[in-house]
């Protein structure tokens, strides 16, 4: 408050018989009940003050003199009359929050016998506010304010050391959550000033005592996210299904929505291993990355949380197993796995030659619903002195891309002949293993030297049934699949030209 001087003026006359020649009002602003509100965040409010009088009529030619006394309380402050019914003060007031009841005397001079006279007095008390807010934690919705329902971002005039009373109410926000006033323990709700907790006003209802800082400040009730999770299991190109244990209980896949209050925790737990059709699936992710099966979620929104797993082909049931004839090349028989997108088989050999494993070799790939491949670089033994022949049939999954895990069955057998740099056929053949054969059987040619080769199946009747080949070869040992799956049962002809050598062999296709 800003300090105020006042000259105060006195005349000095002669003034007989006009001692009840007294003034009859006397009033000021601030007004009885006048409320000022602290502007913005300032802690004072500024205050103009004025007064007002009404003098008694008094005759002409008399000297007369009059003047103010303002009494606040702390200090007194006086002004002249200058001679109109309306003063203002020449200073302003900043006053803090708080209540202030001021009272305004009028003094007049009417005779020097009596001196200056108190004729009037009025007393007013008026009022310096804060504003202070109550609101929610997010956009909008309700709150309680003073008892009453209200509008997120309601006001209240308070002075200092007032209490405020708030109340947060459970509702739906714009963002689609449930917000709810948390008590269990973690992450509790609190009441907040100045975007700060108040230390211990967890309650839902709430009385604040408002401090001198606190002008346009707002209570923010911190309501809770109320968030729906989910979890499911993830089987590429096969569903959602399964079970998964959330909080130890088991559950269907996808499970039912559990609601969590933001900042707390949901335990789920996957199942390593599933079989299903053929396909053996295992556990790889949780959808945040994680790979361990019992995983502790922190919940901070509405979620579906994912357990990714790998699918591939399994080897039961497919029976890998070999021809029973000694002496023929070695036939490697399987049974197909039951699931209709496993679609192709990788054949792989190892060789243990003189107590020496080699490395795994793919000898070819053929289709689904082939089941029998023939290896013409070996013949079927029953000597444990001979070569320990290890075949895979490798199941091909096509949804994924996968293959199914080595599985490698035994057999002995014996090189047929040798192959490789150092070594060529030294005449021209042509050869068919099985033969009757169904559906396929492998043809198995040499060339001593290099050859424009062309091979080609004609029926009985000499018409051109197929092309197998027909291009220039360097010397050495040959073998193509032949394929009667869409020709009838009977009686075909096989013919090579290679240079000037040509043969035909007979083949049997018995369905």
């Amino acid at each position: 408050m800003k300090k105020i001087i006042f000259v105060v003026f006195a005349a000095t006359f002669m003034l007989v018989g006009f001692n009840n020649l007294y003034s009859q009002y006397i009033g000021f602003e601030p007004n009885n009940g006048d409320i000022y509100i602290c502007p913005g965040t300032s802690s004072t409010a500024r205050i103009n003050l004025y007064w007002t009088w009404l003098l008694t009529t008094y005759p002409p030619n008399y000297t007369y003199a009059a003047y103010a006394k303002l009494i606040t309380g702390t200090k007194d402050y006086y002004s002249n009359i200058k001679g109109t019914n309306k003063e203002s003060f020449p200073e302003y007031f900043d006053l803090p929050s708080g209540t202030y009841t001021w009272t305004m005397e009028l003094y007049e001079f009417f005779n020097e016998s009596e001196g200056f006279v108190k004729t009037a007095t009025v007393t007013n008390t008026f009022y310096v506010k804060y504003k202070l807010y109550a609101a929610n934690n997010f956009s909008g919705g309700i709150i309680n304010l003073e008892g009453s329902t209200v509008q997120s971002g309601s006001s209240v005039l308070k002075i200092v050391n007032q209490n405020v009373s708030v109340g947060a109410i459970d509702q739906n926000d714009n963002e689609g959550y449930y917000r709810i006033w948390n008590s269990n323990g973690i992450n509790n709700s609190n009441w907040l000033i100045h975007n700060i907790p108040i230390y211990g006003a967890t309650s839902r209802n709430y009385s604040y005592t408002v401090t001198i800082n606190d002008n346009g400040a707002t209570l923010v009730a911190d309501l809770k996210k109320l968030c729906n999770v989910t979890f499911q299991n993830n089987f590429i190109g096969v569903g959602n299904g399964g079970i998964i244990k959330v909080n130890g209980q088991t559950y269907s896949s996808p499970t039912t929505q559990f609601q969590v209050v933001e900042g707390n925790t949901i335990t789920a737990e996957a199942q390593y291993y599933y079989f299903m059709n053929g396909i053996e699936y295992t556990f790889t992710n949780w959808s945040d990355g994680s790979t361990t099966l019992s995983k502790t979620f922190t919940i901070n929104a509405h979620n579906q949380i994912t357990a990714n797993y790998r699918g591939k082909p399994t080897n039961n049931g497919e029976y890998v197993h070999f021809g029973t004839q000694f002496g023929q090349p070695i036939e490697i028989y399987w049974t197909d796995n039951p699931n209709t997108n496993v679609t192709q088989y990788q054949i792989w050999r190892k060789v243990k030659h003189n107590g020496v494993e080699g490395p795994e070799q793919l000898l070819a790939t053929v289709g689904r619903g082939v089941g029998r491949y023939v290896d013409n670089d070996y013949v079927l033994t029953q000597s444990y002195t001979n070569d320990l022949l290890k075949y895979d049939v490798r199941a091909y999954y096509s949804v994924e891309g996968t293959y199914s895990d080595p599985n490698y069955a035994t057999v002995y057998g014996m090189e047929l002949y040798k192959k490789g740099p150092e070594t060529k056929p030294v005449e021209y053949s042509i050869s068919a293993y099985p033969n009757p054969f169904n559906p396929s059987t492998t043809i198995n040619y040499e060339l001593p030297e290099r050859s424009l080769v062309t091979i080609k199946i004609y029926d009985v009747l000499g018409r051109e049934i197929k092309e197998l080949i027909n291009e220039m070869k360097e010397a050495g040992y040959y073998k193509l699949e032949f394929d009667g799956n869409e020709l009838s049962s009977g009686i075909y002809i096989c013919t090579i030209n290679a240079n000037k050598f040509n043969k035909s062999i007979k083949l049997m296709l018995v369905k």
